[in-house]
Formats: C-alpha cells, structure tokens, sequence
C-alpha cells in the first residue's frame, strides 16, 4: 500500500524509505479520543510527546512509535523517537533517530506525558463518555487498519510501557491498594502445633484476631473437633459454642475460631472439665486436664513493664493484658499469677538463676528444666542455659523462657511426660516394654 503522506526519509545505502500513515482518530494513552483533531495537534510545541505510525516500504513492517518533538513548522512535526514500547527496532528507525512527519498523521497525544502547562488545555478536548480504557490507541489505530487496508503487520507487537513508572494512568504500573486482612488458611500452611492432617481438606480454620499470635494460637474448633473429638464437624463445633458451654480464662466465648494460646485455661462446665493449654516435647498442643482448684488462676510472662496516662505504672503480657499498678519487683520476663476470678494479680515469680522454666519456642520446645546461666550477647539474643531432671543440658534464646516454678517446684501441673525429651532409642525402649507388658497381660486376661 502507497504512503499517504509525501514526506518520506530515504536512509542508509540499504535504500530503506520509511513514511508515516494517516490515521483518523486522535486518542489519549488510554485510549479516549481527542475532539477536534486540528486544534489539539496546533497547541502542540518542542518538548511534547507524540505518537505516530511508520511503515518501511523495503520490508512492509509497521510500527507505532513515540517521538520527543524537536521542532513544529508549517504543519510538520520533527520527532527524535524514543524506546517506549519499543522491544526491537522493527522498521529499521533506531531510538533517538530525528524523523520528520506530517501533523495530521499523528494517532496519539498521551496527556499525561506532557508538559503542566499544557495537560489542563488538551483535557477539555477528551471524549470522556465514548470509548473507554480497554485498549491504547495504537492498538485501536491497527484494528482499523487491518479492517479498513488489510494491511498484513507482521512485526508490530503491542509491548509493555518501558520508562513510565511515574505514569498515574498506565493500568500496568499503577499500585492497587490493600484488600483488606486474610480470610482463609490453607491446610498445609497451619501450624505444626495443631496436628492437622493434610488429605482432610485442603483449608484449615484460620484463627479470629485475639490475645495470641497465629503460628503461636490454638482454635477452639480444632480443640474439640480434632483433639477431644466432642464434634464431628464445623456445624456441630458451633451448637456447642453457641450454647455458652466454653469458657476460655472464666470467659465465655462463642466464636469457634478464638484464637487460645499457651498457659490458656478452657473450661466446659456441664462436663466438668477443665484444661490447660501447654506444649508437650514434640512442641504440639497437649490436652491437658487440670483440677478445678487449678482452673481458677494461670501464669502470665510479663513483656514490658511501662507508664501510661498520668504515670500510672502497668504491665503488658504475653496473652495481651494489661495489668494495672504490678508489684514494684515486678520486671520483664518475669511470671506473674493472675487469679481468673477476680482478674488481679496474686503473686509472681523472678526470672533468675535456679528457677523451673518451660521452653516455648525454638527446638526445645516443651521442654521443662531449671535456670543454669544467662549468656549475655550485646546488640542480640541473650541465650538461657537450661538443665531438665536428667542432668542434660540445653540451650534457648531468651524469648522462649516461660519461667513456671521457683526453685523447689512448678506452680502449675505438667503433662505427661513431665517435659523430659528423650532419645530416640530410649522412645524405641518405651514403645518396646509397652507392647511386652500388653502381651503378657493378655493371656492373664483371657485366662481369668
């Protein structure tokens, strides 16, 4: 097909001749036309952005390309091209080459890429109720051609917009704001605390937000549907809170997803039955039956020791309380006892040398020992040596101590195995002497 436009750069002696091609329409980057053709391209001045199509009549390839204008006289633009939305020179035209064109066969002016001065005057020229922001206009410009020319393009590819990430309305830079918190939790993804299976769904119950941290909580529904198995689903976990029957620390709470933590007491009193939320050895949540007596208070790390408003002195904890007007021994890292019932504090213990302390975090996790020595390290974790009730030694960064006793005996229950992590062949010696005890019962049993 002929070029319209009788200007023409002949190059190199390769004898290439390129000519830019009318277009009717004028459009914004995005794609919204631009009224009044002839009036928008005369405001136009040096410095201002533009978009035209060149075609090479050697090779046949067509390419919307942007030009800088360098200059503006008698209905001529000359324009030094830039690499925007150039991945490959197609036409044989290289970035920063000045090429010379017809006004009229401009196809787009991006507003938003022009000088202040002149983005107030070209809006009032945008079509703001006709085509919307689906496609760019060089788009749209080789839709028509192809339609109106069967023009054959088979170089010119529409590329990302490279050197515009400060452009406010390019669709592929702009930054979308936040969605908002996390609905769901994938069942691979949840903490190894919980014990979940991975071939019974493929979400898990994402805990609300509460006093204890995600990877550090424990759901209600998973406490009675998958560890004292009193539900056999979701539906049947909420009848039963929503009947009043679950206390967690002497309050009720209807939420299935509650987020209870270490040291949390869940009581459900029509059963009579109280527990207390700690770590077995293996770092997973035990259930851990308690006494009533027991169930009346829990033990509370203190996290910050602060002032508040008017100099009032108070504690932070690590399930989130606040406790007003401590005792003034009271320092970081220590415990306190907190009574359920009347939600005050009744005594406290001392982060020191000799005390019981159980493990929280890291890879001893669960483990229960005493206090041996604190190793202090400048600018980062100081590291707490721990000795359990077999002579063995460990060693834990200082966050996951939870001191539980002082130096003659814990103030609180401890589970099953008394927090002693053993070997694996001492585990192989347990499970062997189980299944030879079981066996010799046996014929006693069926003998009687």
């Amino acid at each position: 097909m002929a070029p319209s436009s009788t200007n023409s750069s002949k190059g190199d002696s390769s004898g290439r001749t390129l000519s830019s091609l009318p277009t009717p329409l004028l459009t914004d980057w995005s794609g919204l036309t631009l009224h009044k053709k002839k009036e928008v391209l005369n405001l136009l001045y040096p410095t201002c952005i533009v978009r035209a199509v060149v075609e090479n009549h050697d090779t046949g390839a067509v390419e919307a390309i942007y030009f800088h204008l360098v200059k503006v006289k008698d209905g001529t633009f000359w324009g030094k091209t830039l690499d925007t939305y150039r991945s490959d020179d197609y036409i044989d035209l290289p970035d920063g080459k000045v090429f010379a064109f017809p006004m009229k066969d401009v196809m787009e002016v991006p507003i938003t890429r022009q000088p202040k001065s002149l983005r107030r005057k070209l809006e009032k020229y945008l079509d703001t109720a006709g085509m919307g922001r689906a496609v760019t206009g060089a788009l749209r410009w080789r839709d028509y051609t192809i339609r109106a020319h069967g023009l054959q393009i088979p170089a010119f590819e529409h590329h990302p917009f490279r050197g515009d990430e400060h452009e406010p309305n390019n669709p592929q830079h702009t930054t979308t704001m936040g969605r908002g918190p996390k609905k769901h939790l994938k069942r691979l993804a949840a903490p190894s605390s919980w014990m979940l299976d991975k071939l019974s769904g493929v979400y898990a119950p994402r805990p609300s937000a509460g006093p204890h941290k995600l990877r550090e909580s424990f759901p209600i529904i998973v406490f009675l549907r998958n560890r004292l198995k009193y539900a056999l689903n979701a539906r049947e976990v909420q009848a039963i809170v929503r009947q009043r029957l679950i206390k967690v620390d002497n309050k009720v709470r209807t939420d299935p997803t509650y987020p209870t933590g270490f040291m949390d007491v869940i009581s459900i009193e029509k059963s009579s039955e109280h527990f207390r939320l700690l770590y077995d050895v293996k770092g997973r949540f035990t259930i851990h039956r308690i006494k009533p007596e027991e169930a009346t208070y829990k033990l509370l790390k203190v996290k910050r020791v602060a002032l508040g408003m008017r100099g009032v002195p108070h504690v932070v904890t690590h399930d989130g309380r606040t406790i007003r007007y401590p005792d003034p021994l009271v320092r970081a890292n220590d415990t306190v006892k907190f009574d359920l019932e009347n939600n005050k504090m009744v005594d406290f213990l001392k982060f020191d040398v000799g005390a019981m302390c159980m493990v929280t975090g890291g890879r001893n996790i669960g483990r229960v020992g005493t206090i041996q020595r604190r190793e202090r390290h400048l600018g980062g974790h100081d590291i707490i040596h721990v000795k359990d009730s077999r002579d063995r030694t460990f060693a834990t960064r200082m966050l996951n101590i939870f001191v539980i006793g002082d130096h003659t005996k814990s103030w609180i229950s401890l589970p099953k195995a008394k927090g002693i992590k053993l070997t694996i062949s001492e585990e192989r010696d347990a499970r062997r002497k189980t299944q030879t005890d079981g066996e010799k019962a046996a014929p006693a049993a069926a003998a009687e």
